[in-house]
């Protein structure tokens, strides 16, 4: 019997106790492509009291998920963020030089947290705050690529317990910074549930040869083409209610729905 995921909190996230199979996990990540998150940065300058003349830069970060609908607001300045970054990417000096495995796992884990804007050593100048702009979009929405990441690495079974700690702690410390709101967390759960109740359906199995033939002429009913084509690298996925489709096809419509785009039964 595999020991307890080392989720303490009481987060959505922590509710999910099953770990699962690599396959399992595959489709989770796949289909956490399609729910990605949108980030638009404004800045306002904040000036010292005692020196009019000198200021800080604070950018606004408005975070928005087309899938939940739902859209928050965080305040940072570059420095804090930065000190952040260099905190995630120093975790990997936790595991030990030899288990060059683990060092290798936790290194692509941070792996897109990498990019990051240019320090400089002046004050902000217009052409500074633009180009930090664009650079902490994108580092935003890689702190989200890297939650979603500890995720699938804490819940798939060939994780060993240490590793999915780290993977823990790197989570919580992303969520903290992004303020991420319990509504946004709920909806990830609910989300992630979702694809995790998914079948797979393998090329030329039995499951999919069972389908009546209308079912099987008709295909995938979301993009109407056929649900394999004679390409065996075309993912079919069932769902509870026997419908199959496209495993890309139906993480799209899952992100925004919570039922059968066929006959409406509820995931």
């Amino acid at each position: 019997m595999l020991p307890r995921r080392p989720w303490s909190s009481s987060e959505p996230t922590a509710r999910i106790e099953a770990r699962y199979t690599n396959a399992e996990i595959e489709r989770l990540g796949a289909a956490s492509a399609s729910a990605a998150i949108q980030v638009s940065i404004n800045h306002t300058a904040i000036h010292f009291v005692d020196a009019p003349a000198f200021f800080y830069t604070v950018y606004i970060m408005q975070i928005w998920s087309p899938a939940s609908n739902v859209l928050w607001v965080v305040r940072h300045r570059y420095s804090t963020l930065a000190k952040v970054r260099q905190r995630l990417l120093k975790v990997v000096n936790v595991v030990s030089r030899k288990q060059r495995r683990d060092r290798a796992t936790i290194a692509a884990l941070l792996a897109p947290l990498q990019p990051f804007p240019k320090k400089h050593i002046f004050m902000d100048t217009p052409n500074v705050v633009d180009d930090r702009k664009r650079g902490l979009a994108d580092f935003v929405r890689a702190m989200f690529r890297v939650r979603e990441l500890c995720v699938l690495l804490t819940l798939a079974n060939s994780t060993p317990i240490p590793l999915a700690q780290i993977a823990k702690n790197v989570f919580d410390t992303i969520e903290e910074m992004l303020e991420i709101p319990r509504l946004q967390k709920e909806q990830d759960w609910k989300w992630r549930q979702r694809i995790l109740s998914i079948a797979s359906v393998p090329h030329g199995s039995n499951a999919l040869d069972a389908m009546d033939d209308e079912a099987r002429h008709d295909g995938c009913s979301i993009c109407l083409e056929d649900l394999h084509g004679g390409d065996t690298c075309v993912s079919s996925v069932q769902l509870a209610c026997a419908h199959a489709f496209h495993q890309t096809c139906v993480a799209e419509w899952l992100v925004r729905q919570s039922t059968c785009p066929l006959c409406r039964a509820p995931m």
